[in-house]
């Protein structure tokens, strides 16, 4: 089988096609069976889009991964379903995460892009901040509303700032729709 080359050519009709038909066959003979579709349609077009990116990414942060592989920047394909109501073995999704090179990485931002078989995004957010981190964040914030919407302004209807929306406002401003 064709290694990659480090070198991304973009992703094709045939990787949308493998991961509906992985939504539609989510079992381990299916996916055995298809294996190396995975890895020429999906697998190894993200880790040419890692090496590709990698010098820019370190350009950022010199202390993001930017290893090619998976569990360091690419997502497993397998999912963990020990406490998921979901028992489906594999993910139809497939996304690369650049992050530092820390234990407390969750409390810190990372770029990211996913792809689905709806289609895909990007950005740069938390991945699972601890209850610390979000509440400093929006002390910060209440503390400078102004310039906190001044410093989004520019993202405009490119992108949205989004996260989890609670049942109960933590205040007048968290409830409000940025955009």
């Amino acid at each position: 089988m064709k290694k990659s080359d480090g070198c991304f050519k973009g992703f094709s009709g045939e990787t949308i096609k493998f991961m509906v038909e992985l939504g539609m066959n989510n079992h381990k003979s299916w996916f055995e069976e298809n294996r190396a579709r995975y890895e020429k349609r999906l697998l190894n077009p993200f880790k040419d889009l890692v090496n590709d990116l990698g010098k820019t990414m370190k350009s950022i942060d010199s202390g993001f991964i930017i290893e090619p592989k998976t569990d360091k920047t690419i997502s497993r394909i397998y999912r963990d379903i020990r406490f998921s109501k979901d028992k489906s073995p594999y993910r139809n999704n497939m996304w690369i995460t650049f992050k530092l090179a820390s234990e407390d990485w969750k409390d810190m931002p990372v770029f990211f892009f996913e792809l689905m078989t709806e289609g895909y995004r990007y950005g740069l957010g938390y991945y699972n901040a601890s209850a610390a981190t979000m509440k400093g964040l929006r002390a910060a914030i209440d503390r400078d509303t102004e310039g906190f919407l001044e410093v989004i302004k520019p993202i405009g209807s490119r992108f949205s700032v989004m996260g989890t929306d609670y049942k109960r406002p933590l205040s007048e401003f968290h409830d409000k729709k940025i955009s």
